[in-house]
C-alpha cells in the first residue's frame, strides 16, 4: 500500500539517526555517532553509526549501522 509506505518513510525521517545526518543539519557531510540510548528490547547501552549517502552533490539518504551494543544487559 503506497499510502502506507509513505507514512514509513516520514516516520523514519523523524528519528534522530536520520535527522542530524541529513544535509540540514550536517553541512559537513560526514559519518556520525548517535547520542547513547537504551535500547527498547532492554538489550543495554546501544550506539547508532550513520553516514549521508550522495549522488555526485544530491542527498539520496542516510546508511546506518544500528544497535551497536557498547553495555549488554545480562
Amino acid at each position: 500500500d503506497i499510502i502506507k509506505g509513505i507514512q514509513i518513510l516520514r516516520g523514519l525521517k523523524a528519528i534522530e539517526y536520520y535527522e542530524h545526518i541529513n544535509p540540514e543539519n550536517n553541512h559537513e557531510c560526514k559519518a556520525e555517532w548517535s547520542r547513547v540510548y537504551e535500547n527498547h528490547a532492554g538489550k543495554g547501552l546501544m550506539v547508532i553509526l550513520s553516514s549521508p549517502i550522495y549522488d555526485k552533490d544530491t542527498f539520496k539518504g542516510v546508511g546506518s549501522i544500528t544497535d551497536i551494543i557498547l553495555m549488554p544487559k545480562f
